[in-house]
C-alpha cells in the first residue's frame, strides 16, 4: 500500500515537472508563452516614445529644469506603461540648429517669448486652479515660474529705488527700469557685487549667488510689483498627431499634479497652482513666494512678437525720451496677460 502511494506521488511530481519544463519550449516554438498564459499581463493600449525639448532661455532659479522634467518623466513612465518621454534640454541657438535641420519634437517646455505661435498647435486640457494672473492660452500651459527681486539699502535705512537710479547706484536691466518708471543711468551688470552699486534688481539665480557673498547679508529684499516674464510653459508641437498629443496631455497633467508642483521647490522655482504649499530651504524664497500669491506676467506668444521692440524703447526710457516711454507703455499693455 505504501509502495503504491509512493509511486503515485512520484508520478504526480513527474507530471508537474513535465508541465512546467516541457510546454515552455514547445509553445515558444509556436510563438506562444506558456508562462504568460499562467500569469497574463495586460498590454498597454499604446506604446511609443514622445520627445520633449526644454528650451533654456531663462536661468532665474537654482537647479536644472531639464533634470526636473527627466525625473518626473521616469516617475510618470512607471505609472503609464508603454509611454516613454525623452527630455532634451538645449539653449535657443541649439534649438534653432535643430529646427533648421528639421529635427522637431512632439512637445516643448519653454519660457515666455521662446516660441512663436506657428510652432505650436492648440490643445485642450483640464487644469487646476492657477495663481491669479497665470492662465493657459490655447497653445501653452504654464507649469512653473521664477522672478526677480530688488535688493535695496543696507538694512539700516530705506532709500527709494528711484533715488538709487538717479545717483547711478542701481543695477537694473533697461526693461525693468522702464516698467518701474525709473529715470537716470542704471549701473552696469555686476556692479553690486563689485561694490559700484548700492542696490540691484536681480533674478533668483543671481540673488542666490550674490547673497552668499560676504557683506551682503543685510540687504533688504523686496518684490516691487509681483511681475515676471520668467514663466515656463508646456506646448504641443505643430504637426504632432492627435494620439501622441493625447498621451502628452497625460504627462502635462502629471506635471500639474500637486506632487510634481511641490517638488519645484528643490529648484528654487515656484509652482503655478494656487492650492499647493511649497517648502523651501531658504527663508528668502519663502518670502518671495508669498509676494507672488498673484502674478503679473506677459502673454508668452505676444511677448515673442513684441519683445525686441519693447527692449529698444526701454533702453531710451530712463534717459527721459517721452515718445519712447509712450510707445513702451502702450506696447507693454498689449502684451500683458489679463
Amino acid at each position: 500500500m505504501k509502495r503504491n502511494v509512493l509511486l503515485h506521488s512520484l508520478m504526480c511530481m513527474a507530471i508537474v515537472l513535465f508541465l512546467l519544463l516541457s510546454p515552455g519550449p514547445l509553445r515558444a516554438a509556436r510563438g506562444v508563452s506558456f508562462y504568460r498564459g499562467l500569469f497574463p499581463v495586460t498590454e498597454p493600449s499604446w506604446e511609443g516614445t514622445l520627445t520633449l525639448y526644454h528650451i533654456v532661455t531663462e536661468r532665474s532659479y537654482q537647479g536644472s529644469v531639464t533634470w526636473f522634467l527627466s525625473e518626473q518623466a521616469k516617475a510618470f513612465e512607471k505609472q503609464n506603461r508603454g509611454i516613454h518621454i525623452q527630455v532634451t534640454g538645449m539653449d535657443a541657438a541649439e534649438y534653432a540648429e535643430r529646427r533648421s535641420a528639421g529635427r522637431l519634437p512632439d512637445a516643448y517646455s519653454f519660457f515666455a517669448g521662446a516660441l512663436h505661435e506657428g510652432q505650436l498647435q492648440p490643445f485642450s486640457l483640464p487644469t487646476p486652479t492657477l495663481r491669479p494672473g497665470l492662465r493657459a492660452i490655447d497653445c501653452a500651459l504654464p507649469y512653473l515660474f521664477s522672478c526677480s527681486v530688488l535688493l535695496t539699502g543696507d538694512g539700516r535705512k530705506e532709500t527709494a529705488p528711484a533715488d538709487y537710479m538717479t545717483n547711478g547706484r542701481l543695477e537694473i536691466d533697461p526693461f525693468s527700469a522702464a516698467r518701474l518708471g525709473l529715470n537716470g543711468t542704471p549701473a552696469a551688470p555686476g556692479s553690486l557685487a563689485q561694490g559700484r552699486a548700492d542696490a540691484a534688481y536681480l533674478d533668483l539665480r543671481a540673488l542666490g549667488d550674490i547673497t552668499r557673498s560676504e557683506g551682503l547679508i543685510s540687504q533688504a529684499i523686496t518684490c516691487p510689483d509681483a511681475f515676471t516674464t520668467a514663466v515656463c510653459y508646456l506646448g504641443v508641437a505643430r504637426g504632432t498627431d492627435p494620439v501622441r498629443a493625447e498621451k502628452l496631455g497625460l504627462f502635462f497633467s502629471w506635471l500639474l499634479e500637486s506632487g510634481a508642483q511641490a517638488e519645484l521647490a528643490a529648484l528654487g522655482a515656484f509652482c503655478v497652482r494656487a492650492d499647493v504649499k511649497q517648502v523651501f530651504a531658504s527663508n528668502v524664497l519663502s518670502k518671495v513666494n508669498e509676494s507672488y500669491v498673484a502674478v503679473a506676467t506677459v502673454d508668452p506668444i505676444l511677448w515673442a512678437a513684441h519683445r525686441e521692440a519693447l527692449l529698444q524703447d526701454a533702453a531710451l526710457c530712463p534717459e527721459g525720451d517721452e515718445h519712447a516711454k509712450a510707445r513702451f507703455l502702450q506696447r507693454l499693455e498689449l502684451v500683458l496677460l489679463n
